[in-house]
């Protein structure tokens, strides 16, 4: 008798080890008892959701130096705009801010638009070429160089092109025919000249300052 009470004894408890060893159904995990602790321990690993944008944006990490309040934490993920052009209005519709992140597209559109870094000889200035981007370079006349066939192409100041221009006065013209007032002490005085002869062979050489 006590055979048989202990064979269905151990029926009973294989029974019912073998009814909880069976996987609950979505009904009765909803309705399974946990702790606190477990419930904490196994959400401190998730991450939230991330949600929809209508825009184009990549996710950012948490800013963990806590100059952002609000996504300074843990799994409190910030959002940065993605722009396919440097200013105005991106595709998206989303007007550009400085802290946006420019695609490779828009910075090579951007610098497109920008002149490459002159070089070119010390001292020399730089000129409109005929195309966008493309430069010359022109010389500057220096007064302390010899005046020649190649710094007579040479840019040059107003002051020289003033001197130029009295020196040119003085060695081009002289006075024919003096006033009734002018005497031999007035030579080359303007004020008693009635008559300019010109002469028209520079033969006193270049008018601008040189050596």
């Amino acid at each position: 008798m006590k055979i048989v009470k202990m064979l269905a004894m151990g029926v009973m408890i294989a029974t019912c080890v073998g009814a909880y060893a069976e996987e609950p159904t979505d009904a009765t995990k909803r309705k399974t008892v946990t702790s606190q602790y477990y419930v904490d321990t196994r959400v401190e690993t998730k991450q939230p959701v991330v949600g929809a944008e209508s825009g184009n944006y990549v996710i950012m990490y948490p800013n963990s130096a806590g100059s952002d309040a609000n996504h300074n934490e843990a799994g409190e993920i910030d959002k940065r705009h993605v722009s396919n052009v440097l200013s105005g209005t991106a595709s998206d519709n989303i007007a550009v801010a400085n802290d946006h992140i420019p695609t490779v597209g828009a910075v090579n559109t951007g610098l497109n638009g920008k002149q490459n870094v002159l070089s070119g000889t010390a001292g020399k200035l730089v000129t409109y070429g005929d195309n966008p981007g493309v430069t010359g370079s022109a010389d500057v006349y220096n007064e302390a160089g010899a005046y020649n066939s190649t710094t007579s192409q040479g840019l040059v100041r107003a002051a020289h092109v003033n001197a130029a221009v009295a020196n040119a006065f003085s060695g081009l013209l002289t006075c024919s025919d003096y006033d009734d007032g002018w005497n031999a002490s007035m030579t080359g005085s303007e004020d008693h000249c009635l008559i300019y002869e010109v002469h028209t062979n520079m033969a006193s050489g270049t008018y601008v300052p040189h050596n």
